[in-house]
């Protein structure tokens, strides 16, 4: 089983983000939501070796190469994400004054 926390910078869960796992042995991709308080749980994994990674709207995603999950261990793996960069654009077309006379 794998299973953590995503969390933001200050220590707080983020709710409903996902979460994706992939066997680098076998190739194989699945993914889940995290639970509204933040925590994750993935249960039934093979054995082998995943790249976990974390990610959530508004945050940078953030990924774990070479997690190792063996027969019947449970392995915990946190994420902290940080806020993701946005940029505003505005396009300015034209602006037409209704008061200012045209004659």
């Amino acid at each position: 089983m794998l299973r953590g926390n995503v969390t933001d910078s200050s220590g707080a869960s983020i709710p409903r983000g996902q979460f994706a796992q992939r066997t680098i042995e076998a190739g194989i991709n699945r993914t889940a939501a995290t639970n509204e308080p933040g925590p994750y749980s993935v249960p039934n994994l093979l054995p082998g070796s995943y790249e976990v990674s974390a990610s959530a709207e508004g945050f940078s995603s953030q990924s774990h190469s070479g997690v190792r999950i063996e027969v019947g261990t449970e392995r915990l793996v946190d994420f902290t994400l940080s806020v993701s960069q946005q940029s505003v654009g505005v396009d300015v077309l034209g602006h037409s004054d209704p008061l200012q006379s045209t004659t």
